[in-house]
């Protein structure tokens, strides 16, 4: 039987609406994630720090985003990312 594996631990967070969050290969590229799979991250990890006003304290503090992720590639886009690419990305 196979060992289920540890969460990764994280130190990231995106504080600010409009900041973008992306990873780095090994070969050093840069990777963004596509929204499906940072919305995935984000039902596991917080985006943002906790609140520390007690607002929420029936639920559970979630972990900043991991510092490292791994898992196969299904699929990759190449974009040119332009002045006018970028405004039109959310």
């Amino acid at each position: 039987r196979r060992k289920p594996r540890a969460r990764p631990t994280g130190s990231m967070y995106l504080d600010e609406s409009n900041e973008v969050h992306f990873y780095q290969s090994e070969d050093g590229q840069l990777v963004f994630l596509n929204g499906f799979n940072m919305t995935c991250l984000l039902s596991d990890y917080a985006k943002g720090p906790p609140d520390g006003d007690g607002a929420n304290e029936n639920m559970p503090v979630r972990a900043p985003l991991p510092d490292y992720i791994e898992g196969r590639v299904l699929e990759i886009e190449n974009v040119h990312l332009s002045p006018e690419v970028r405004k039109r990305m959310p």
